[in-house]
C-alpha cells in the first residue's frame, strides 16, 4: 500500500497516558481478537493497557514509548526498555523491543517502516 501521508515518530509523553492506553487496546485488539477468546483478550488489555499502567511506563526513565502519528493522529507505537541480550549480539547498551504495534488501517503502509 503506498501512503499519501504524512508519518511522524516521537518520544509519548506523560500527559498522554491516557490516548496512548487507548492505542494499545485498539492495537492489541486489532492483532489478536481474530484467535483469541474475548474473556483473554479483555483480561489483558486490562491488565496491560491502563492508565496507571501507562502513566507508570511513561514515568520510567530507562524505558520509551515512541508514538508514529498519521495526519497528527495516532497510529501505533514500540516500546523498548534497555535488556540483556543474547551471546550473538555484540553491543554495549542493548535494548529490547518490548510492543510493537500499529492500528489495522495503517497494516501494509510504511508507518511500521518508519516507526521502526
Amino acid at each position: 500500500m503506498k501512503s499519501d501521508f504524512s508519518v511522524t515518530v516521537r518520544r509519548a509523553e506523560l500527559h498522554e497516558a491516557n490516548m496512548l492506553s487507548d492505542l494499545m487496546r485498539l492495537a492489541f485488539r486489532d492483532a489478536f481478537e481474530h484467535n483469541t477468546r474475548a474473556d483473554d483478550l479483555i483480561a489483558h488489555m486490562d491488565s496491560n493497557f491502563t492508565l496507571a499502567h501507562q502513566q507508570a511506563e511513561l514515568s520510567n526513565p530507562d524505558a520509551q514509548t515512541l508514538l508514529a502519528t498519521v495526519n497528527a493522529q495516532p497510529a501505533g507505537y514500540a516500546q523498548i526498555r534497555p535488556g540483556s541480550a543474547p551471546d550473538c549480539v555484540e553491543s554495549e547498551r542493548p535494548v529490547q523491543m518490548q510492543r510493537f504495534y500499529l492500528l489495522k488501517p495503517f497494516w501494509g503502509s510504511n508507518v511500521a517502516d518508519v516507526l521502526m
